[in-house]
């Protein structure tokens, strides 16, 4: 009985530690293009601001993707960013993944941390990257929880359709 508990144990410790890698194929669902809005909080006027937003997704090599973003209203604030897994499959770029999970609508879930600065007075920060990768919906979702404090709030957020 005792060697029984000991296997269940390791057979559970396997399927939670498969949980928390990442692979190409889990970014398989966003290739493409997509429409939708970036909503941010102004660094100066502390208000919410929504604009148009249109980004397309291309899987590159065998551990990465890039996306490209546009803005409509904003041309010169377009961008592309450059996404590769590591070879433990554990980060992002620079970001940790700390959890993976499917969402209520069948979309996978990825949560990711990182440290950096933010804000006009460039203070140190912890980020939470929550990604949503659907069929039909996806979202980046940046949180940010500046040093010494205990809560979250959202920077930015992106929501995209097709």
């Amino acid at each position: 009985m005792k060697y029984f508990f000991i296997s269940l144990l390791f057979v559970l410790s396997l399927r939670i530690g498969a949980q928390t890698v990442i692979t190409q194929k889990d970014f398989l669902p966003i290739a493409g293009k997509w429409t939708g809005t970036l909503t941010y909080l102004d660094y100066t006027s502390k208000d919410t601001v929504r604009i148009p937003a249109n980004t397309l997704i291309e899987l590159s090599g065998n551990n990465g993707y890039d996306q490209y973003l546009y803005y409509t209203a904003e041309t010169d604030k377009n961008q592309k960013s450059t996404y590769m897994i590591s070879p433990d499959a554990k980060m992002l770029n620079d970001m940790s993944l700390v959890e993976k999970s499917s969402a209520a609508d069948g979309s996978l879930q990825l949560i990711f941390e990182s440290n950096g600065i933010d804000g006009n007075d460039r203070r140190p920060a912890r980020f939470r990257h929550i990604i949503l990768l659907g069929e039909k919906n996806y979202s980046i979702t940046k949180l940010v929880r500046f040093e010494g404090e205990e809560a979250y709030f959202q920077r930015h957020r992106y929501q995209f359709g097709r």
